[in-house]
């Protein structure tokens, strides 16, 4: 082949190039006019030829042209939106004129995937700091802070842009903790903790703080571990308040101890009596303010994310309701032995004093409850005593059984009489101490006071009812109250 005619076929080659080539092309004067659009060009703008000058892909033209001319710019490139669709436009002067050719490339799936990964980063932002009393952080595999979400950072005393970059343990020296750390990121394998304790070396003055944290290794494809995801949920006052309930209770038991010692049966009942009321002022107003702090956590931990710490904090609340019932069962029991009762008698369903009997006793997973009301009728009670007596009865039988089991609650009508009997099916009552039931201050348990049946009898009686009981060693035990109907 001579060498003009490869020059010919070179030639048809370039020249060919913009017709074939399957990505938009154009070329424009520096007024804007459209000189050429190849076929692909055509399909893709379809409005390109009727209305050249107002299209989309001529949009700040007079821009271009002056980058070019005043700025000596030979090729550059933007991106540009047009009918809905991403491109980038790789803009050349076209030497020796005044034209301008334009090569479009689609972007649409990447603009998706960086607008996917813009919603992603929004998202983690808004979980990193949407999270009020959670503690973030996410570190590199040498414990270099990367992200610190808002709550983590205020606690440290720094804003989360002062902590990235620096290392947990330069920070915050702890042996105990680098070798937890340090396990994680080896092995793979989360750390959970609950209330550790820590003391912070800057702020000595905060003295020991306690932590629910866990500690989630983040791995590659390969399953490398190349960072990890720290969480904490500081439970430094859930502690105090711990204590102060707890506190509580010892006191009411070593104050009922105190007085076993020191009066007479007689002599104890006087002064429960007189006594009855300031305990219920005294101790109901702080518990009372307890448990309104309490519900407004709850309410606060239901709206945030589900987590592990999460969780567990839900786990201490319950707790220290638990123990917050506890002691207010203790008052309860204190002032139904020793005030005047005068029944209030209405009509009562059995299935729904039970049923809220039921909601205020703690009934652990390991115990089955069986019901069985169906043959009797409503009857004429006073509701709130009877409730007390059935949380009583029911209490008294979920301690029977501490390693599971079932409870049955029993209701029926007969002889114008309604027989309310709870059983157990724990260990049974020891025959020694069977006389001594329903006798205040007497209990066999290392929590209680021992008013817990004598205010049951106490409430039964005020009604014209009985109370009696039946047990078996190995077996369990089974309270009736029985009331008269109408």
């Amino acid at each position: 082949m001579s060498g003009s005619s490869a020059a010919a076929d070179r030639n048809a080659m370039l020249a060919s190039f913009p017709i074939l080539n399957p990505s938009p092309i154009i070329e424009a004067d520096f007024e804007g006019n459209l000189l050429f659009a190849n076929p692909a060009a055509q399909i893709r703008f379809a409005r390109l030829r009727g209305n050249s000058a107002a299209h989309p892909i001529f949009r700040n033209w007079r821009e271009i042209v002056d980058t070019i001319i005043e700025e000596k710019v030979k090729h550059f490139q933007r991106e540009i939106e047009i009918e809905g669709s991403w491109f980038i436009q790789q803009i050349f002067l076209i030497p020796s004129s005044q034209k301008i050719r334009i090569y479009f490339t689609p972007i649409n799936e990447l603009k998706k995937a960086q607008h996917a990964l813009e919603k992603e980063r929004n998202l983690l932002r808004s979980v990193m700091n949407g999270a009020k009393n959670i503690h973030l952080v996410y570190l590199d595999r040498d414990f270099n802070f990367v992200r610190v979400n808002d709550a983590y950072a205020k606690t440290c005393g720094y804003t989360p842009e002062e902590m990235v970059g620096k290392n947990h343990f330069d920070l915050y020296p702890h042996a105990e903790n680098e070798a937890i750390f340090n396990k994680a990121r080896d092995t793979g394998v989360p750390v959970e903790f609950r209330d550790k304790p820590f003391v912070f070396p800057d702020q000595p003055e905060r003295g020991t703080t306690y932590w629910d944290w866990t500690l989630e290794p983040i791995k590659d494809g390969t399953g490398k571990v190349e960072g990890l995801v720290l969480s904490l949920v500081e439970t430094t006052e859930r502690k105090r308040v711990q204590r102060k309930l707890e506190e509580y209770a010892c006191q009411m038991e070593e104050l009922a101890r105190q007085r076993a010692r020191e009066l007479s049966n007689s002599e104890r009942l006087v002064a429960i009596g007189q006594t009855a009321g300031m305990v219920g002022h005294d101790i109901r107003n702080p518990l009372q303010a307890i448990a309104g702090e309490l519900y407004l956590a709850k309410e606060e931990l239901a709206a945030l994310p589900d987590s592990e710490s999460k969780k567990y904090l839900q786990e201490s609340i319950s707790s220290i309701e638990q123990n917050l019932f506890y002691i207010d069962k203790i008052v309860a029991d204190l002032q139904d032995f020793t005030k005047p009762l005068n029944p209030n008698k209405e009509k009562i369903v059995i299935d729904k004093a039970i049923e809220e009997a039921l909601l205020i006793v703690n009934i652990p997973s390991n115990l089955a409850v069986n019901l069985a009301t169906e043959r009797c009728e409503p009857f004429y009670a006073d509701m709130q005593m009877l409730k007390r007596i059935l949380i009583n009865l029911i209490q008294n039988a979920v301690q029977a059984m501490p390693d599971g089991g079932t409870l049955k609650i029993q209701a029926t009508c007969q002889n114008s009489q309604v027989h309310i009997s709870v059983q157990d099916t724990g260990e049974g009552i020891p025959e020694e101490i069977q006389a001594k039931l329903f006798t205040p201050l007497f209990t066999t348990k290392s929590k209680g006071q021992g008013f817990g049946l004598p205010v049951v009898k106490r409430l039964v009686e005020a009604q014209n009812g009985t109370v009696t009981y039946k047990t078996q060693t190995g077996k369990g035990t089974t309270f009736t109250v029985q009331l008269p109907q109408n």
